[in-house]
Order: structure tokens, then sequence, then C-alpha cells
């Protein structure tokens, strides 16, 4: 069987891939992520084989995203090698500026660049509608916008106070907008973002894409499958009552 590997560091657990499986740089048949969330981002934007989401060793991330720690790779291999899991699969969002392209697998954004506010508008369409309307009826002004998907849900989008998406959708996010509030709208919707005053970047993931004032953004047909175990202990629902129940502080999420 042939399998990928991304990895944030060099672990010594990942000789037990390089024994057990045919290890590839494409064509894989399965994909192993180790480290934290970024990993696991990473593969699902570049890869289209199921990806098993592997927790390192480093504790910078909640391991919200991993089914696995880096302690139980011999139980991750096991189970692929037995084909005994599923595959929960989940949609990025898709970005586009002039002739550009590009995936997020938690969010897509424009945010401000030099300044610390931008002015803008974003306007909402169907995708087989010709016409943008206006989402907000009036400019908004802070520091951005992003587009996020259920993925992303509880990544940046939660600090900001967004909600958590059960089921497939795109949230649209204002950053420290006073006046302006989230949505969350189906993947048969587009938007488009035009910056009226100020410097924007765009960001995915959190890292810039470019320099542009204007975006256009959904929820793409394109999607990643994580392997989860065949219990389903571990799927993405019972995450977030894990996540909501277990994090949760002095009715505080943090």
């Amino acid at each position: 069987m042939k399998a990928r590997i991304f990895s944030k560091k060099d672990y010594p657990e990942i000789s037990k891939i390089y024994k057990n499986f045919e290890v590839v740089e494409n064509g894989e048949e399965v994909t192993f992520a180790i480290g934290g969330d970024g990993t696991v981002l990473k593969a699902m934007k570049l890869v289209s084989s199921p990806i098993v989401a592997i927790k390192g060793k480093e504790g910078d991330s909640l391991g919200f995203k991993a089914q696995f720690s880096i302690n139980e790779i011999d139980e991750a291999i096991k189970l692929v090698k037995s084909k005994n899991f599923k595959i929960e699969k989940f949609h990025l969002v898709e970005g586009f500026v002039k002739n550009q392209r590009f995936f997020g697998g938690n969010e897509i954004g424009i945010i401000a660049s030099t300044e610390r506010e931008i002015h803008f508008e974003v306007y909402y369409k169907k995708q087989k509608e010709e016409k943008f309307k206006k989402l907000y009826q009036y400019p908004l002004v802070g520091s951005g916008i992003i587009f996020v998907s259920r993925f992303g849900s509880s990544a940046w989008n939660r600090k900001l106070g967004g909600p958590l998406l059960l089921e497939e959708g795109i949230v649209i996010q204002p950053i420290a907008c006073d006046v302006a509030f989230p949505f969350v709208a189906t993947s048969e919707y587009e938007f488009f973002v035009k910056v009226l005053k100020g410097k924007a970047k765009i960001v995915s993931d959190g890292e810039k894409i470019m320099d542009s004032n204007f975006l256009r953004v959904k929820l793409s047909e394109k999607y990643a499958s994580l392997v989860v175990r065949r219990e389903n202990i571990y799927n993405f629902l019972n995450l977030l009552k894990f996540y909501i129940n277990g994090i949760s502080r002095g009715g505080r999420i943090r």
C-alpha cells in the first residue's frame, strides 16, 4: 500500500510507516499527517487520498482535528492496513482573485494589511445567478472578514465568537466590526468583498496569499477525506461535544 507523509518534525515513530508502507511523493493511497493542526491543513489542500491525522509531541495544538496521538501510531497503522475505518469528508473554502484560485481548509479571508482597519462591502448571490446583492446594507469598518468551512469553525472563527458547524456550510464572520454580525450560508452561495478604503491582504488558514482589495469566495466542491475510527468515538460531532463540555470553564470556551 502506498503512503505519503506530511510531518512537522522527524519523529522516530515515522520509521514504522516506512516499515509498513511504500512511501511515495505522489500516487498515494493514504496520507499520514503528523504534527499540529497546521500539518493537517497542509495535507488537506494538497492530497485527495484519505488523511490519517496524528498529533505530534510538541503540544502546541489542541489536537481537535487529530484522530490519534503519536503514541498511537501502531494503532493507526493497523487500522489503515485492516481498512476497518470510516471516512469523513470536509469541503474546503475556495477563493479567487482575478485568475488565481486557492483553497483554505479552515478559512479564507480579506483583512487589513497596513492600516488598523479597512472599509469594505460584502456581496452575495446564488452561484447560478448573475448579479451580486449586498449582504450588509452598509459598508463595514473593521479588521476584515473571513469565510469559514465546517472544518474550520472550531478555529479562528470560534475565537471570534462564531458558530460551530455540524453540517456543511460556510460562516461569514466579520472581524472587529462593531455593527456587523455573522451569517451561515449553504454551499449554493458565493460571496464578493470589495475594499473601499485602506489596503488589504488575502489570507488562507492564517497565511498571507497576496495583497488585494478584492476577493471572491465560496464553499468548494473539493473536499478532504479524514480517517476516523470504525467505532466512531472521535467523529466530528463527538469532538464538538467533547470540546464544548470538556474544555469550557466557567461558561466560557477558552
